[in-house]
């Protein structure tokens, strides 16, 4: 059982961690595909191209070590928040994939769903914090 903390205490540690992290997918990124770029081949690679993805996984960990210290209310909004965001992620995906396959626009890699998604988690959950102030 993970111990409660209180509601700042979590959201500080969780968003030290997230910068750890994406700081950490930065850099390993950059280097691996230095590495990549200089002519690793094989297993090296493979494990150079696939270490950033490490961070992330380091970053969903936080996000859920965020939710199970939190108290309700915080555990609430950030669900609805994400809720919302996968809503506005799936219609722009739907969107942009016509756009792609009818308009001739660049095809984008999986990664801008992703930052969609995080950014409208985001927004959505400012958005709903404001109905409790």
């Amino acid at each position: 059982m993970t111990a409660r903390i209180s509601p700042a205490g979590a959201e500080r540690q969780a968003g030290l961690h997230i910068i750890i992290a994406a700081v950490a997918y930065l850099l390993l990124r950059a280097g691996g595909q230095h590495y990549i770029d200089a002519g690793a081949t094989g297993p090296l690679r493979i494990a150079l191209a696939a270490l950033p993805a490490l961070p992330v996984l380091w970053m969903l960990w936080s996000v859920h070590r965020y939710l199970s210290r939190t108290d309700e209310l915080h555990r609430r909004v950030h669900m609805e928040a994400l809720g919302v965001a996968a809503g506005v992620t799936a219609a722009c995906s739907i969107v942009y994939g016509l756009l792609e396959e009818s308009a001739g626009f660049p095809h984008l890699t999986a990664r801008w769903a992703i930052l969609v998604l995080g950014l409208s988690w985001v927004a959505s959950g400012f958005l709903l914090w404001r109905r409790y102030k």
